[in-house]
Formats: structure tokens, C-alpha cells, sequence
């Protein structure tokens, strides 16, 4: 597992916890088909939407991407679909409050 935070002091206690993180924002310190399956999660819709889009080589080479967006969940739907990327399975799960949607999507091929 590879960990990536945009900012030092929390790319520093992910260190501390999982051993791996590097420092950059989204997939950029990532190399194509240096990982199987993208886990993004905890962030806004339109976050992950432009870290997907903004590493195409690293997401393209993904067989698996595993999506939790905390809020805008359609606009990421919408941008999933006008990529021709095909959602698989839509979980969700209640903490209290608040309801969490989990889209595990198979990447267009390249």
C-alpha cells in the first residue's frame, strides 16, 4: 500500500502509521502500474474527479478504483460518465447521521 498526502505534516503522521506516503497532491508521486487499485477517499466529488484526471497514466493503469466522495457524488458520477469509466457496485454505509457512498469502478482501458 502507497499512501499519498499533499501536505507535509500530514504526509508525516501517515508515515508514522503506515510507513509509506509520499509527498504530493493526488496520484502525481505515483508511476503508471506502480499500484493495482486506487482507494480515494474523504474528499469532495470534484477532488477525486481532478486527481483522476489530472494522472491519466497512473488511474488508465489501475484495473480498480475504490471512490468515497464526502459530498458532490453526482458531479462525480457525471464526470465518470462522460469518461466512459463503468461504476461496478455502489455500497453504502450509516454512521449515525450520515450516509457514506462507496463506488468501486472498472477505469475505461486506455
Amino acid at each position: 500500500m502507497i499512501a499519498t498526502e499533499a501536505r507535509p505534516g500530514p504526509a508525516a503522521r501517515a508515515r508514522e502509521r503506515l510507513g509509506d506516503c509520499r509527498l504530493g497532491p493526488g496520484l502525481e508521486p505515483l508511476a503508471p502500474g506502480e499500484v493495482e487499485v486506487i482507494v480515494m477517499a474523504g474528499m469532495g466529488g470534484a477532488t477525486i474527479a481532478a486527481a483522476l484526471a489530472g494522472s491519466p497514466e497512473v488511474a488508465g493503469a489501475a484495473r480498480l478504483w475504490v471512490l468515497q466522495p464526502m459530498q458532490r457524488l453526482q458531479r462525480l458520477r457525471d464526470w465518470l460518465e462522460a469518461q466512459g469509466h463503468a461504476v461496478e457496485r455502489e455500497l453504502s454505509a450509516a454512521d449515525g447521521r450520515r450516509v457514506y457512498t462507496v463506488l468501486v469502478v472498472r477505469p475505461r482501458p486506455r
